[in-house]
């Protein structure tokens, strides 16, 4: 299966890394077959010490010999099974209890995620959850923009002056519903303020068309970009008055932490994961009440002076460094 030309050219600067791109010669675009059939035979070829399973799955037919380990980002299978599409529903409902039950070593992208992998599988293999994850912290971070450039950028990308920030896929469970639905209020009040929504098409039916289109709607203040260059994302961050999330479940809380990483300052709602990301270093709101989430967005507008210092907590708090030395203490202890 091809990486993506980004990554590719990254790992091959790496002198320890080799890689190794063999697709099916018949019928090469369907991963599921490659996956199931052509994966465990190359493996068990190579005979590495450790197979990595960075998305939680790994096929049926690895030798015993061979350690696991699965890292695991949410249990949206489990708690929010009917916002995934079909095909990736059908291909975790096959793989995915069955990875984590037989892992040789688990890794949760969080502490919430730990809890949900220790009650709904009492009896699996790896007793001890490793946790930890971060973000490029020397890619996400504040950056110095002129006038000029932020003129330009803005124009660009068709944006005022003063916007808020959405990032995340157009997919049921990211709940941009509820924020298309009331951010008319606050603009009923802040007008000089649009709303950018970057993100590409997930799948199921997020109502977002249903609600733009209504008679009334102030369509003009919302933008959506679709997917964006992570260069163009790092500007974004800098440059919002406060990014938003109304999600109903994440098992991290990635674009919350590029966001805090880059001295935006922060809204979610107070729930799974993006708790333990967000914390005191951004506002979470309880519940789906208009008038908390108004609050909550002056309240992260005006946290800009503080972000200095929310900088600095997350450079100590998550250092990729750290987790992969922890990991490599775990990695020793059953070799």
């Amino acid at each position: 299966m091809p990486l993506c030309e980004s990554v590719t050219n990254k790992l091959s600067h790496c002198k320890n890394v080799e890689i190794i791109i063999v697709p099916l010669k018949i019928i090469p675009n369907i991963g599921f077959l490659w996956f199931l059939f052509y994966l465990p035979l190359l493996i068990n070829k190579l005979k590495p010490d450790f197979y990595w399973a960075c998305a939680v799955i790994y096929p049926w037919g690895i030798s015993s010999k061979i350690k696991k380990i699965s890292t695991v980002h949410d249990m949206v299978i489990h708690d929010y099974r009917n916002t995934m599409d079909l095909k990736s529903k059908l291909f975790l409902l096959c793989f995915h209890d069955h990875s984590i039950k037989k892992a040789d070593i688990l890794w949760a992208v969080s502490s919430y995620t730990k809890k949900l992998i220790e009650k709904k599988f009492p009896k699996r293999k790896s007793k001890e959850i490793f946790v930890g994850s971060s973000i490029d912290l020397n890619f996400f971070h504040p950056i110095s923009i002129t006038t000029e450039e932020k003129k330009q950028f803005l124009y660009k990308m068709k944006i005022n002056n003063k916007f808020l920030l959405f990032v995340g896929t157009l997919a049921p469970r990211k709940n941009l519903k509820f924020l298309l639905k009331f951010i008319p209020t606050f603009f009923n009040k802040n007008g000089e303020y649009q709303l950018v929504v970057v993100g590409g098409k997930g799948w199921g039916r997020t109502e977002i068309s249903d609600i733009i289109k209504k008679k009334d709607y102030p369509i003009d203040k919302i933008i959506f970009t679709g997917y964006v260059s992570n260069e163009n994302l790092v500007i974004l961050y800098n440059l919002a008055s406060c990014f938003i999330s109304t999600s109903l479940n994440e098992g991290f809380g990635l674009p919350q932490l590029e966001a805090l990483a880059c001295g935006c300052p922060v809204v979610t709602a107070n729930n799974s994961a993006m708790t333990e990301v967000v914390n005191d270093m951004g506002v979470l709101v309880d519940g789906w009440d208009y008038q908390n989430w108004y609050e909550g967005i002056i309240k992260g507008i005006y946290s800009q002076s503080k972000m200095n210092n929310v900088v600095q907590q997350i450079h100590s708090k998550y250092s990729w460094q750290k987790i992969i030395d922890n990991l490599y203490k775990r990695l020793q202890e059953i070799t």
